[in-house]
């Protein structure tokens, strides 16, 4: 198979952006989910089996679980909602029958998904993820079997789509965190996202954990997470990556990581100033620029300046750093500079 070549960090990002539209949450737009405890709720509030029918067959993708202590459940509800005997075992038929149909609904809605995760255009992404948020969590498992798809879209797709479905059982979490160390970096910048909106109290303690054992080795998916989570028990150890590793990848993520943080610590600070003259490729002076015009770290537009002037590659795009520095005397350089490009 041929090795898929690196990504720089600005055409990543953008590739993850415009893969999953990532940073947008969509919410189901189904009124209510037909499950078994909606169900159970119907029966003791003596819904006639006629109504129950209907509901459950209109429905598109009803959440209905047919495991046997599932249907003794039911069953107990319906009696003691009077529905009679020979009601309630065809209530019993229909649900296993209907649990069986979804089953198979869901798992071709999570094929089509995943070819449009390689084939479709954004507004046809959007439009099947659409879909997939009004079948909830049910559809969880069957994204779960194509997490470690082959292909490198396939599996930022799944990702994306777990993070925006919010189901933050521990079984979702950990295999996201797995994915922290996926071979493509866009994979990784993606698991990183999803599990920002998945995470629970003890997350960034897990993931501190997990930065300890990745000296040496590739931490941005770690670091990425970390910054999604914008814990300031954080700063320190992800400031400490960005003045100590060697390897681009990983410090770049940590700049990009404190920006998001929106890091306050004087250390924290000091790194990403250093961050932007550092002699490394532009891509970490361009994140250490950004990371500080978004914590709003005035006196840095200076060291930006000074990048600026001392390194002729990269500069358009450390020039578009300033923007997010909301001073005066940064925006009057960025027009200067910007009329004198224009004139040459």
């Amino acid at each position: 198979m041929t090795a898929v070549k690196p990504l720089s960090w600005g055409y990543r990002l953008a590739w993850v952006a415009v893969l999953g539209a990532g940073l947008c949450t969509q919410k189901s737009s189904a009124a209510e989910i037909l499950d078994n405890d909606a169900l159970v709720a119907m029966l003791e509030a003596k819904f006639s089996l006629l109504v129950i029918e209907e509901k459950i067959t209109k429905d598109s993708f009803p959440q209905l679980n047919s495991e046997h202590k599932e249907l003794i459940r039911i069953a107990g509800a319906a009696e003691k909602g009077g529905m009679k005997k020979e009601d309630i075992d065809k209530l019993l038929k229909l649900v296993m029958t209907e649990a069986n149909k979804s089953k198979g609904k869901l798992r071709e809605l999570v094929s089509r998904f995943i070819n449009g995760c390689v084939n479709y255009s954004e507004p046809e992404y959007e439009s099947i993820m659409r879909d997939i948020m009004r079948a909830g969590k049910a559809v969880v498992p069957y994204l779960m079997e194509r997490i470690e798809d082959e292909n490198e879209r396939k599996r930022a797709g799944v990702l994306d789509a777990l993070g925006r479905l919010g189901d933050k059982s521990e079984s979702v979490r950990n295999t996201v965190k797995l994915m922290l160390s996926d071979r493509h970096p866009a994979v990784r910048a993606k698991a990183a996202e999803a599990l920002g909106k998945l995470a629970v109290e003890s997350t960034c303690d897990e993931l501190l954990e997990a930065l300890k054992g990745k000296r040496g080795e590739l931490a941005d998916g770690v670091l990425l997470a970390l910054g999604y989570l914008k814990s300031p028990k954080a700063e320190l150890p992800v400031a400490e990556i960005l003045k100590t590793y060697l390897d681009e990848e990983s410090r770049v993520a940590a700049a990009f990581a404190l920006g998001e943080m929106r890091a306050k610590d004087p250390r924290a600070i000091d790194a990403l100033l250093r961050g932007v003259l550092d002699e490394s490729p532009e891509e970490l002076r361009y994140t250490a620029a950004k990371a500080l015009g978004l914590i709003g770290h005035g006196p840095a537009f200076t060291y930006v300046k000074r990048a600026y002037e001392r390194y002729l590659k990269g500069r358009a795009k450390l020039l578009s750093t300033l923007s997010h520095f909301k001073y005066y005397e940064c925006i009057e350089f960025l027009i200067e500079q910007t009329q004198a490009d224009d004139q040459t």
